[in-house]
């Protein structure tokens, strides 16, 4: 598995679901990722997700109700300046898209 994390990409042999504190990016594609952010500190990487994917998928599951507003507004906010689109999956699950 590949992942992207902290502005650097890894490799990894054995796929791993995101259990620790850390935010963990893992891109399945070139062109997608899947991002869990622990909390609003996490935002820089999802910037940079936002920036070098087409498609985001984020797992709100972590974040308290406080957070996760402000996660979502900012991606609210980046799919405005990236003409793209924001589509809720599940109560924790969300899917950006961008042109």
């Amino acid at each position: 598995m590949i992942y992207y994390k902290d502005g650097e990409v890894y490799v990894d042999t054995k796929p791993t679901l995101p259990i620790s504190n850390d935010p963990l990016i893992e891109t399945p594609s070139n062109n997608a990722a899947v991002i869990t952010p622990h909390s609003f500190d996490d935002i820089s990487d999802i910037a940079i997700a936002c920036d070098k994917f087409q498609s985001l998928m984020l797992f709100t599951k972590y974040l308290d109700s406080t957070d996760r507003k402000r996660i979502i507004d900012f991606c609210c906010g980046i799919i405005f300046a990236k003409q793209g689109t924001l589509k809720m999956l599940d109560e924790d699950i969300f899917m950006l898209y961008f042109l």
